[in-house]
């Protein structure tokens, strides 16, 4: 299972919230975060389900410049 738009994601390393607003050839995500927008691979994304409701993890968010 893979990350889709208007999916909800926490960064691992910051904590922070953020919603994926674009999937780049099914192997990029764009995902928007309070502090800009930033890039991960989808291979960098964990998703865990409880209760019928997905949660989606980034294990990297490194910042760009």
């Amino acid at each position: 299972m893979k990350p889709e738009e208007h999916d909800l994601v926490i960064c691992l390393v910051t904590g922070h919230i953020g919603i994926v607003i674009d999937i780049i050839n099914d192997e990029w995500l764009r995902i928007s975060f309070s502090s800009g927008i930033r890039v991960a691979e989808a291979e960098d994304v964990e998703i865990f389900k409880s209760g019928g409701q997905k949660r989606c993890f980034v294990d990297t968010c490194e910042r760009q410049e």
